[in-house]
């Protein structure tokens, strides 16, 4: 009970987030071209499906700002690379994944007017190995990102599966 009461507060937090987000960036002209840091964020997550399918855990750790924050079902959160480097390890741990079977779709990409933040979401889905045979797993995520530097970079993943 207590979980699911921090869970939906999480879910309510990043939610207002996201909606001041977007309201902020109505009322000032566009500084950037949308389209290509659109384009941009959508070749990172292809890079991170690559890195997934690969269990290259570096390369996923750096999408991550240094005080990114993740959030998956069952785990407590994850904040700041290391700890994003050691969960990371411990779901390429799970033997029972086949990460080789692991895509992602992007459904959205949305950025700020000032073109400093953006969020993206998406589905994704990989085949787990279960004591009646192979199962799909189909779930869903939201990035929230920052350009530090002028490179895009990841403040809050949140993932879970569809199943309960």
């Amino acid at each position: 009970m207590v979980n699911t009461q921090k869970n939906l507060k999480m879910k309510r937090i990043t939610l207002l987030f996201l909606i001041c987000m977007i309201l902020s960036g109505c009322t000032s002209k566009p500084k950037n071209n949308m389209s290509v840091e659109s384009n941009a964020i959508r070749n990172i997550i292809e890079q991170w499906a690559n890195a997934v399918k690969s269990k290259d855990v570096s390369q996923i750790v750096n999408f991550f700002s240094q005080d990114g924050v993740s959030m998956s079902d069952d785990i407590p959160i994850s904040v700041g690379q290391k700890a994003i480097m050691t969960q990371t390890k411990n779901w390429f741990s799970d033997t029972t994944i086949m990460f080789d079977t692991y895509s992602t779709t992007v459904d959205t990409v949305e950025i700020s007017v000032s073109g400093e933040i953006a969020f993206n979401r998406g589905t994704d889905r990989y085949i787990k190995k279960t004591p009646n045979g192979p199962v799909e797993v189909i779930g869903k995520w939201i990035n929230i990102w920052k350009k530090v530097d002028g490179r895009w970079q990841c403040v809050v993943e949140m993932w879970n599966s569809d199943k309960p």
